[in-house]
C-alpha cells in the first residue's frame, strides 16, 4: 500500500514550511500495539446499517507514530499545528489504510460500498456518511 498524502488547507511551519503531510502504511508492531482506530457503531439514520467511528486517541497515536517525509521518520509535532479541516483529513488519511482492507468493508456489509473513501488529500468521498 502506498503511503497516504494529505494535501493541507493551511500550511504548516517546522524546519521547513509545509503545504503536505505524509503517513505510511501501520504494520504488525504498529497494530498491535495501537488497535483500530475505529469501532463499528449502528447508523443514526438506518438502525440497520453500521457504520465506522473514529477513535480520536488512537487517530492521534497512529498519526504521530506513522508520519514520514519520504523514507524518514517525520516530525510528529507538526500535528499540533493543524487546524480542524486538516486534522479531520489526517483522521481520513489513518483510518483509510484500514478501512481498505477491513473485512466489513471489502465484504460490503456497511452503510455504503464505501463508507469513508478518501481523496489523496484524505477528504472524504461524496458517498461517506
Amino acid at each position: 500500500m502506498p503511503n497516504a498524502i494529505v494535501v493541507l488547507d493551511q500550511r504548516i511551519v517546522g524546519h521547513k514550511v509545509h503545504t503536505q503531510l505524509e503517513f505510511r502504511e501501520p504494520r504488525w508492531d504498529d497494530y498491535t500495539s495501537i488497535g483500530d482506530p475505529y469501532v463499528w457503531a449502528q447508523s443514526p439514520e438506518d438502525p440497520n446499517m453500521v457504520r465506522p467511528v473514529p477513535l480520536p486517541d488512537r487517530v492521534r497515536d497512529y498519526a504521530e507514530r506513522l508520519i514520514v517525509e519520504g523514507q524518514q521518520a517525520g516530525d510528529p509535532a507538526l500535528l499540533s499545528q493543524l487546524g480542524m479541516k486538516d486534522t479531520k483529513r489526517v483522521e481520513g488519511a489513518i483510518c483509510g489504510f484500514f478501512l481498505a482492507v477491513d473485512p466489513r468493508v471489502t465484504a460490503g456489509s456497511t452503510a455504503s460500498p464505501n463508507p469513508s473513501s478518501s481523496t489523496s488529500n484524505g477528504d472524504p468521498t461524496p458517498s461517506a456518511a
